[in-house]
C-alpha cells in the first residue's frame, strides 16, 4: 500500500483519525518519508492527521509482543520507545528463519507533521493521547524519530 504523493491508496486525515499506527513491515520506510507527509493529509475534506507511526524494514506481530503492545498503549504514542526490538544474536538469513520475538532489529519510526519542521517536532515529541492539540494547519513540514543504526532484517540501515 502506498501512502500519499502519486500513491493514492491511503489518505487520512478526516477529523476522527488523530493517531495511526501501522504494526506492518515497510509502513515506515526512509524512501516513503515524503509519501507519508502527503498520506496525512486527506484531499476530500481537507482535515490533517497528526502522527503516523510504522515501521522501518520488517516487524514481527505475536503473544511475545503483548507486554510491549500494552506498554504503548497506556503510554502511548511513545511508539518507538515502547516497539523496538533487536538487535538479537541470530543466523537468520530471511524473515521466515526467524522466530518470535525476531532475531534482528525491529526499527519502529514515529513521523508527525505542520506548517513548520520546528512546530512538527514540537508535535512529536510532546502530543499525546491525553495531550492532543488541535490539527496541524497544514502538512509542508514533518519530523520523525527513530534509533540511528537501527538494521531490520529485509531493509538497509534506516537512512532518511
Amino acid at each position: 500500500m502506498d501512502g500519499g504523493g502519486t500513491g493514492d491508496e491511503i489518505n487520512v486525515g478526516d477529523v476522527d483519525l488523530e493517531f495511526l499506527h501501522a504494526s506492518s513491515c515497510y509502513s515506515a520506510d526512509d524512501d516513503n518519508l515524503n509519501g507519508i507527509r502527503f498520506a496525512l493529509h486527506d484531499p476530500v475534506d481537507g482535515g490533517f492527521a497528526h502522527q503516523w507511526d510504522g515501521f522501518h524494514g520488517l516487524m514481527w506481530i505475536g503473544g511475545g509482543f503483548d507486554d510491549d503492545y500494552n506498554d504503548f498503549a497506556h503510554d502511548a504514542p511513545l511508539f518507538v520507545d515502547r516497539l523496538r526490538v533487536g538487535p538479537r544474536t541470530c543466523t537468520a538469513t530471511t524473515a521466515s528463519d526467524c522466530d518470535d520475538p525476531p532475531c534482528d532489529d525491529e526499527c519502529p519510526i514515529a513521523y508527525s507533521i505542520s506548517s513548520t519542521g520546528s512546530g512538527a517536532l514540537t508535535r512529536l515529541i510532546n502530543e499525546r493521547y491525553n495531550f492532543v492539540y488541535s490539527d496541524p494547519p497544514g502538512n509542508s513540514a514533518y519530523a520523525y524519530m527513530y534509533y540511528a543504526g537501527c538494521d531490520p532484517l529485509g531493509e538497509s540501515t534506516f537512512a532518511p
